[in-house]
């Protein structure tokens, strides 16, 4: 098969600096949806191809599900074959390198969790070292995963010493961590911005305004929509509260949770507007238009999909993984299963095709799904790196050759209004209109909060109004 890939321009921008700065460890930022995959890729087969002595790729990803789309792209933009199951099972092991290069295999994909399980880190890294020494180049792929201090960085470490690899190309669209941790300190730069204060130094960077500017990804807005809840603490209980008056942080959690209970008139207004747009959308000719609902647990998920179909008549896909409830042993909640879903509802087009996915964390970072215009913050997340990751679902260009504008509907919490004006302020963003009953982020109130939270066992949401 021919290769199929042709550069995007910071793509080969990045490929020309990579290799007049050819290093040991090198970190490429680049923003959610701009083709880090595709360019960490050209960048192995640019610098093989151009005589580097590399017989043996490894690529590293956050994910199972993303092993086989990793195998995809590789095969599909370079015409490599990557080994992507794990285990053969006629073997009870990985098959080694030299294995695999006899069989026709480039390298392999494996997870950061399969690294950490068992003995696979040293098992994989005495087989490099046995059958490519020092002609081995790694990808360590949205690497922010990755701290030296915990599980996964430390079988990095294991797994891909300096003996073993000639290079470790990290990539990330969000190089920083919830936690305090370092990435990677000991192969990645980092410099004091203050006392005690460190920052990642990323080699090559393509942020957000580079992509939007040079249309690789579609313009993309926030919407922000209110209301009035009422919910119970203990014996308390609170009416006409919203996020404008509360008077806590307690509050205003309380607030969040039930804005995005599923029975509430806030999630009705949230879905009849998603509802609305694709209907909008499907008279211009884009009948696989669909949206995103991202929820905080597989129970809401069902939940979800139950309301969806009472309101729309349409049904939806709810996609879960053990991830989302490490606690079942159901085979409903199959990894494999979910891939294979996510994967379908990606490739439907036509009025038949979905027009709703919902998930609790398996649509991360890295799934591609190339037809999602509208995605619905129904979650009480409010973490930097999982709201970039969300936001970057929606980053793909649909239709190709003509992109749409994307939009996410945001409850008006304080701190998810933070977020996505930070967003807007990076990307030049101009704010736009108000709408009927939905306010649009340009009112946004400067009033600071903590991290997500979930509600305690006393708390009990029990009705939320849409405020117009």
């Amino acid at each position: 098969m021919a290769a199929k890939f042709v550069p995007r321009d910071w793509q080969d921008r990045f490929v020309r600096d990579y290799q007049t700065n050819l290093k040991k460890n090198f970190l490429l930022e680049a923003c959610t949806s701009a083709g880090k995959t595709g360019g960490a890729l050209y960048a192995y087969d640019f610098l093989r191809k151009g005589g580097l002595d590399l017989r043996f790729l490894v690529a590293v990803v956050p994910g199972d599900h993303l092993k086989r789309q990793y195998s995809t792209d590789a095969r599909d933009l370079f015409s490599m074959d990557l080994y992507y199951s794990g285990t053969d099972q006629r073997l009870n092991r990985p098959p080694t390198p030299n294995e695999l290069l006899n069989q026709g295999y480039h390298g392999m994909v494996v997870s950061y969790q399969w690294l950490t399980k068992s003995d696979n880190a040293q098992t994989l890294s005495l087989a490099l070292k046995r059958d490519v020494a020092g002609k081995v180049f790694i990808i360590l792929d949205e690497v922010h995963h990755v701290s030296d201090q915990l599980a996964f960085g430390q079988a990095c470490e294991a797994a891909f010493p300096d003996e073993v690899v000639a290079h470790r190309l990290m990539t990330s669209g969000t190089p920083f961590r919830s936690d305090n941790n370092r990435i990677l300190g000991n192969w990645i730069n980092y410099a004091s911005v203050e006392e005690n204060v460190y920052e990642c130094l990323p080699d090559f960077r393509y942020v957000l305004a580079d992509a939007l500017r040079e249309g690789t990804i579609p313009p993309f807005s926030f919407v922000t929509l209110a209301g009035e809840f009422t919910y119970r603490r203990g014996e308390a209980h609170y009416d006409g509260q919203t996020f404008t008056n509360a008077q806590n942080e307690k509050q205003l959690t309380d607030a969040l949770n039930t804005a995005i209970f599923v029975e509430g008139d806030w999630v009705k207004t949230a879905i009849e507007w998603a509802h609305g747009r694709m209907k909008r959308d499907r008279q211009k000719g884009l009948p696989e238009c669909a949206t995103y609902v991202r929820v905080p647990t597989i129970q809401a998920a069902r939940q979800m999909k139950e309301r969806i179909l009472r309101l729309t008549g349409e049904n939806a896909l709810v996609v879960v993984s053990k991830d989302d409830d490490p606690n079942s042993s159901s085979s409903s909640l199959s990894q494999q299963d979910s891939s294979k879903l996510i994967e379908q509802f990606a490739s439907e087009t036509g009025p038949t095709a979905y027009s709703w996915i919902i998930g609790v964390a398996m649509l991360g970072e890295g799934v591609s799904i190339n037809r999602l215009k509208y995605r619905i913050h129904a979650t009480n997340v409010r973490a930097p790196l999982s709201f970039m990751q969300d936001l970057g679902r929606l980053l793909r260009q649909f239709p190709k050759d003509d992109p749409e504008p994307v939009e996410t509907l945001i409850p008006a919490h304080p701190d998810l209004i933070e977020l996505a004006l930070e967003v807007m302020n990076e990307v030049s963003h101009v704010i736009r209109e108000k709408e009927e009953g939905v306010n649009s982020g340009s009112d946004a109130n400067e009033a600071q909060g903590e991290n997500a939270s979930t509600a305690i066992s006393s708390f009990e949401p029990l009705a939320s109004l849409e405020e117009s």
